[in-house]
């Protein structure tokens, strides 16, 4: 069976931390492809899967509805509790003025539905549902 990840992700960097040795020298590690060409070869079946985020799936395809014909698994260990973003503004007043505010939106609960709600319809079905399992939706 022949898993792709790309080298040097983060991905790659959390499982490296985790799994063993003897289960690390069995993904083929790849620095050159990125995520489309893995994705093209996956249809080509020329891999049988790649390691990536959910997300990344539904943006490089180029036919959207081929979502359908994607099937996730959830790698069981826990690669970590959060996924890092950053919002970058001007070292000024203003500028922490405006971090402070979004991230007291993204903290609000009332806004969580609103923030979140359409993230499921990129995913395939099996994402779909760990997903709003994971951030308690209700759709």
């Amino acid at each position: 069976m022949q898993i792709s990840i790309r080298e040097n992700t983060s991905i790659h960097k959390s499982l490296t931390r985790i799994l063993p040795p003897s289960v690390l020298t069995k993904l083929h590690l790849v620095d050159e492809l990125n995520y489309k060409n893995m994705m093209s070869l996956l249809q080509a079946s020329r891999i049988h899967g790649f390691i990536a985020w959910p997300t990344i799936v539904s943006e490089i395809l180029d036919n959207k509805e081929d979502i359908q014909n994607i099937n996730s698994i959830s790698i069981e260990e826990n690669i970590g509790n959060s996924i890092f973003s950053y919002i970058t503004c001007t070292k000024s007043v203003e500028g922490k003025v405006v971090i402070d505010e979004i991230n007291q939106i993204l903290s609000d609960p009332d806004h969580h539905h609103a923030l979140f709600h359409q993230t499921p319809q990129q995913l395939d079905k099996d994402s779909q549902n760990e997903y709003i399992k994971l951030m308690k939706l209700e759709l």
